[in-house]
């Protein structure tokens, strides 16, 4: 049986989505609509349900500087998975404060400024 059966998990994407988790777990909690998020995620990259189980029970470790700066090389990418997570973090009402400094951690790795990413948290805000 061949390892190319299915579509494989790629580094960067695991990256990713260990950014997502990381994200939904900042403020203690998994919001519900936090994990529809992840499930659609995990679902679209044919996460294992062990892997998942496991990737779920608590906030993973956020990925190195030199991990993300792989993971999105573009920085247009950047701004778009940025603003990806920005959504997500909305999901529960609100960007928490825990949310907001991983957000901000995760825009300075990625050579993003805190004022592009103020600006995508407005522009995301806004109906």
């Amino acid at each position: 049986m061949s390892s190319q059966d299915s579509m494989t998990m790629t580094d960067q994407d695991f990256t990713l989505l260990k950014t997502l988790v990381a994200l939904a777990w900042a403020d203690g909690s998994l919001a519900e609509g936090e994990v529809e998020w992840i499930d659609k995620v995990m679902d679209q990259l044919q996460v294992p349900p062990a892997q998942r189980d496991e990737m779920l029970k608590g906030a993973p470790p956020l990925p190195s500087d030199s991990e993300l700066q792989e993971a999105l090389p573009e920085g247009e990418d950047r701004e778009t998975f940025l603003r990806f997570l920005l959504s997500v973090s909305l999901e529960d009402g609100e960007t928490s404060l825990e949310e907001l400094n991983l957000l901000k951690d995760l825009s300075h790795k990625l050579g993003v400024s805190g004022e592009a990413l103020e600006e995508m948290r407005q522009s995301v805000l806004a109906p």
